[in-house]
């Protein structure tokens, strides 16, 4: 069995987690991946660290403008010139893009609810998430 991950898909570590009209602790944090990366390491098997295939096969399967969406908002929700927090996030869910509406709009469209939170670092993790299931697919 081969097994893929690699160290940068821990950088993603959400601060918040609005889920059912409250505020909780998020669930999608390092440590899950350290916990999940324990069972192969029990049964003796070697994790592979992924290599980087490039982001034309990940262009492949997902819109662009999602894509551009992951690798851009976080930068972009830090440049308005209000304070609006230290990651990207949404309670409403709008299914069409309005750019008079900007950047809010962006994130109730790709994010739907709040308990996907973007923050500094989630685009890399996102990019080697995809990048180990790239390595898996490749095989």
């Amino acid at each position: 069995m081969k097994i893929y991950s690699h160290e940068k898909q821990k950088l993603h570590h959400p601060k918040s987690y609005f889920s059912r009209g409250q505020m909780r602790e998020p669930q999608e944090k390092p440590e899950r991946l350290v916990e999940l990366l324990k069972a192969p390491e029990a049964l003796g098997l070697t994790v592979i660290t992924a290599k980087d295939i490039g982001i034309e096969p990940i262009v492949a399967v997902h819109d662009l403008d999602y894509v551009d969406f992951l690798k851009h908002i976080y930068d972009q929700w830090m440049a308005v010139d209000e304070e609006m927090g230290e990651e990207v996030q949404t309670t409403i869910y709008m299914a069409n893009n309005n750019d008079g509406l900007g950047i809010l709009a962006k994130a109730a469209k790709y994010q739907a609810d709040g308990s996907a939170p973007i923050g500094k670092h989630s685009w890399t993790s996102i990019y080697w998430s995809a990048q180990t299931a790239l390595n898996a697919a490749d095989l």
